[in-house]
Order: C-alpha cells, then sequence, then structure tokens
C-alpha cells in the first residue's frame, strides 16, 4: 500500500495487464467502473480491467481529483463537463455519459466549487 500511496504522491500509477506493467498518469483517466471484483478503467489511450473492487480502487485514488457518483462508478473531476442532476448523470469531455445516483449526488456537488 506505501508503494501504491507513494505513486499516487507522483501523479501516476502503474497499471497491470496480463504480464504488462503500464505507465498512466493520473490526469489520462477519465473514470473507472466497478463490476463486481474487477474495476474497469478507462483511460485516454484504453481500458485496463483490474482485479480490485471498486471501493478499493476509490481509496487509492486522490480525493480531491476523484468523486464517487453511483456505486458502480468514479469519476475524475477535471474529466467532467457536464453535470444534469434533474436526469442524474454526468457528462464527461470524452463524450461518455454516466449515472448519478440519488446516493451520490450531494456528495458530487459538495465536491465542486459551485457558485
Amino acid at each position: 500500500m506505501e508503494k501504491i500511496n507513494e505513486q499516487l504522491s507522483q501523479d501516476f500509477v502503474f497499471l497491470k495487464d496480463d504480464s504488462k506493467l503500464h505507465y498512466v498518469p493520473l490526469r489520462d483517466i477519465f473514470f473507472v467502473k466497478g463490476e463486481g471484483n474487477y474495476s474497469i478503467v478507462h483511460t485516454r489511450e484504453r481500458k485496463f480491467v483490474m482485479r480490485s473492487s471498486l471501493k478499493r480502487f476509490f481509496e487509492i485514488l486522490p480525493q480531491l481529483q476523484f468523486v464517487q457518483i453511483h456505486r458502480s462508478y468514479i469519476v475524475q473531476i477535471p474529466h467532467i463537463k457536464l453535470i444534469d442532476l434533474g436526469e442524474g448523470q454526468v457528462h464527461l469531455q470524452s463524450q461518455e455519459v454516466l449515472p448519478v445516483s440519488r446516493r451520490f449526488r450531494l456528495e458530487l456537488v459538495s465536491t465542486l466549487p459551485v457558485f
């Protein structure tokens, strides 16, 4: 865990894919989708399937950059283009549209600098 925290203080992570470790700057991570004991990390270049729960993955990400918007989704705040609270959706700059659950709406809004 200490090694992971050291990596995050340097603004990057290594994501494992089979027997390869890929250098991924945190700024390149758009969002993470949880599917059971797996997390799918969506980056600028590609998707990585990680054998780690979304909860565990969220614990190692910097809380000022990432926010959980649904039980199955974590999004990086700088990649958000639009939040539609009425429809319960987050639109990303990469054109993906993700659901926002009622449970996480208040947390999402309180995390953002809203004027």
